[in-house]
């Protein structure tokens, strides 16, 4: 089966960022056929290579979206993984600078699905905070 390597977010962003560049040569190989239609006389073979020129665009457009999107899924994935260990770091470093320094770990950690689970939800970020952090 085709797919990432390894099931690494770098290998998937990679493999989808991969697929989307090749589906985007969809779209200029259903603009060529497109324009070689202006020169075909007509007959069913114009209306054949109309509805091929138009399958190979939305062919080429649905495929990029799609892989662009899961792309930067993965990217984003990677980027919140890569804040919650810097942010892990300074935490070990100093307890109390997170909080101030970096608003953004707790939000990383929510779309990690870390922290923040159905049964908190009446909580707020301060008992999170507090929960997480410990008391100087």
């Amino acid at each position: 089966m085709i797919g990432p390597k390894n099931n690494d977010l770098k290998s998937i962003s990679e493999f989808n960022s991969t697929w989307a560049d090749r589906l985007a040569y969809l779209i200029l190989a259903g603009l060529l056929v497109d324009i070689a239609d202006l020169f075909i006389p007509e007959g069913w073979w114009k209306i054949v290579a109309a509805i091929g020129a138009n399958l190979l665009i939305f062919g080429g457009v649905w495929g990029e979206l799609w892989f662009a999107k899961r792309a930067r899924d993965a990217d984003d994935s990677r980027v919140a993984e890569a804040n919650v260990r810097a942010a892990d770091a300074q935490l070990e470093a100093d307890p109390g600078c997170v909080a101030k320094t970096y608003p953004g770990y707790w939000q990383a950690l929510h779309s990690l699905g870390i922290g923040l689970q159905d049964d908190s939800v009446g909580r707020n970020i301060d008992e999170m905070r507090a929960a997480r952090l410990p008391a100087q």
